[in-house]
């Protein structure tokens, strides 16, 4: 049986339990919400999978959408519950 959590992005980002059992907890809210600003932060995830290493520019433009699509997120979700 799974134990679902039912709390805000920014309390989902400090807690131990569901750390344990997702890989990247932001993800997974935005997974949860499915919104515009969270389908982006899947899409920018879903590409640095998919970035060639070898290619530092493109791996490197694959982190800055990273970090500004999760920085979007938070600005747009940061109060939002989210059962995880």
């Amino acid at each position: 049986m799974t134990t679902k959590f039912k709390v805000t992005v920014t309390d989902a980002q400090i807690n131990p339990h569901l750390a344990r059992i997702y890989c990247d907890v932001l993800v997974a809210a935005a997974r949860e919400i499915n919104d515009s600003v969270s389908q982006r932060v899947i899409r920018a995830h879903n590409e640095r999978a998919c970035v060639d290493v070898d290619n530092e520019a493109a791996f490197d433009a694959c982190i800055d959408e990273i970090y500004a699509a999760e920085a979007a997120f938070l600005c747009a979700h940061r109060d939002t519950e989210v059962t995880l």
